[in-house]
């Protein structure tokens, strides 16, 4: 099969490198839990580069080169493993693919509990973009924000990946109020996915607009708020920002 493969950690005009691989598990039994994929679409997110250039130290315990890379994914189960119940060959599925057999190529491999069946009315390149910011945006309002219905929450970085996940959704979680922070050119993006308020960084400093919000959850996915914060609750996301 077709793949791109980090071939050493650095930049990724040294380290990535597009070959031929053998599908994996094409010669021997997938373990219990695992799903083989033939992927539709994939997506990139910057924790994806940041592996390939040797940084984010935590995951790399579990990295070395050559790995195929790339975490989001969508496309049609191919096989299964033993153990799979939720699955089977045929179904349209979108998700994360396992940390060095990745979604950059044309099979993956994931684990049954990091994958969902596709929604029919969305294309595999909508799925694909979902997983990895998704999952971020649900965990930061939900797991951590234990976000109310009625709260007020303001998100820092409303029009990046995590930021124009986590507006919708909170208003779908039941949000009163919705606050997002992002440049001049993408306000009016942001006010369209359902934001209450929009505030330019550039033009209103983050003190400012914590005062004007009043958040009961203040959602950070870039890293910027520090120890400001001046209500509420505050959710940091910025393990893959650092370095």
């Amino acid at each position: 099969m077709k793949a791109v493969v980090v071939e050493t950690f650095g930049e990724p005009s040294k380290a990535l490198k597009v070959k031929d691989i053998p599908i994996p598990f094409s010669n021997k039994p997938l373990e219990s839990s695992q799903v083989r994929i033939q992927v539709k679409a994939a997506a990139i997110n910057p924790v994806d580069a940041k592996i390939s250039r040797g940084l984010l130290a935590l995951l790399l315990r579990k990295v070395r080169p050559p790995y195929v890379p790339g975490f989001d994914f969508a496309g049609i189960v191919e096989e299964v493993g033993s153990q799979v119940r939720l699955f089977s060959k045929g179904d349209a599925v979108f998700g994360r693919a396992c940390l060095t057999q990745g979604s950059f190529a044309e099979y993956c491999i994931a684990e049954e509990n990091d994958i969902h069946k596709m929604p029919t009315n969305i294309s595999f390149e909508q799925a694909c973009g979902f997983p990895v910011v998704g999952l971020t945006a649900y965990c930061g309002l939900v797991k951590y924000g234990k976000i109310h219905r009625g709260e007020r929450v303001l998100i820092v970085g409303g029009s990046g990946g995590v930021g124009s996940q986590a507006v919708p959704m909170a208003k779908l979680l039941g949000a009163s109020f919705v606050g997002a922070v992002c440049s001049e050119a993408n306000m009016s993006f942001v006010k369209s996915i359902g934001a209450d308020k929009v505030y330019d960084y550039e033009s209103i400093h983050i003190i400012d607009i914590v005062r004007d919000c009043k958040p009961d959850i203040l959602l950070d996915t870039i890293g910027i708020v520090g120890g400001c914060l001046l209500f509420g609750k505050i959710v940091a996301l910025t393990l893959f920002h650092q370095g």
